[in-house]
C-alpha cells in the first residue's frame, strides 16, 4: 500500500481514466483478496496441525471470528497506510499492534486487567477479538444465549472495520483534493 503514496506513481493514478471510488474499490477488493488468500492458508494449515480437534463445539466459531479479525487489521493496515511513509511504517506498527495488544487482554487474561483499562479496552477491536475467543472457549453447546456474546463481540469487530476504512477513504479523497 505505501508505494501508491509515492508522488510518481500518486500522479499517475490521479490522471487514469476512472473515478476516484473505482481506484478506492479496486484498492480495497485487491486488499481483501490478499488478506482471504492469507487467511485461508492458515486455516487449512490449522486443520492440517490440528485435525482432529477442530470437530469441537466452537471451532467454527473460532474460524469466523479469526476471519472477521482478519478484516479489521486490514482496515488498519489500510488506514495507517494512507498516512504513514517508508520510514514511520516501522514504529507505527511496533507502537499500534502492541499498544492494542497491551490493552486488550492478549498478554494477560482479561479478567485480570483493571476496569480503567476494561473501559479503555472497549474501544480497542482487539478487546472484542480477545473477548469473543474467550467467550466461544466457555462455550458447551450451542444455543441463542451462549451465541449473543459471540455475535455482539463480532459485530463490534465488524463495525471497527467500518469506522477505519471510511477514515481511510475520508483521508485518502481530502488528500487527492488537497494535491489538485
Amino acid at each position: 500500500m505505501l508505494i501508491f503514496n509515492h508522488k510518481e506513481i500518486k500522479m499517475r493514478n490521479h490522471c487514469a481514466p476512472i473515478s476516484i471510488n473505482n481506484y478506492n474499490f479496486q484498492l480495497i477488493v485487491g486488499n481483501l483478496t490478499l488478506a482471504f488468500i492469507i487467511w485461508f492458508i492458515f486455516v487449512v494449515m490449522a486443520f492440517v496441525i490440528n485435525a482432529g480437534t477442530l470437530n469441537q463445539t466452537g471451532s467454527f466459531l473460532y474460524i469466523v471470528n479469526s476471519f472477521v479479525f482478519t478484516i479489521v487489521c486490514l482496515s488498519i493496515s489500510f488506514l495507517v497506510a494512507t498516512f504513514a511513509t517508508k520510514n514511520s511504517i516501522d514504529p507505527i506498527g511496533n507502537s499500534l499492534t502492541l499498544g492494542l495488544a497491551f490493552l486488550s487482554g492478549s498478554f494477560v487474561p482479561q479478567a485480570l486487567l483493571s476496569d480503567t483499562l476494561q473501559t479503555i479496552g472497549i474501544f480497542n477491536p482487539v478487546f472484542w477479538y480477545v473477548k469473543v475467543n474467550n467467550s466461544i472457549g466457555g462455550i458447551t453447546s450451542i444455543t441463542q444465549f451462549s451465541l449473543e456474546p459471540v455475535i455482539y463481540g463480532i459485530l463490534v469487530q465488524l463495525a471497527f472495520s467500518v469506522a477505519f476504512l471510511a477514515i481511510a477513504l475520508v483521508v485518502i479523497k481530502q488528500r487527492r483534493f488537497a494535491h489538485q
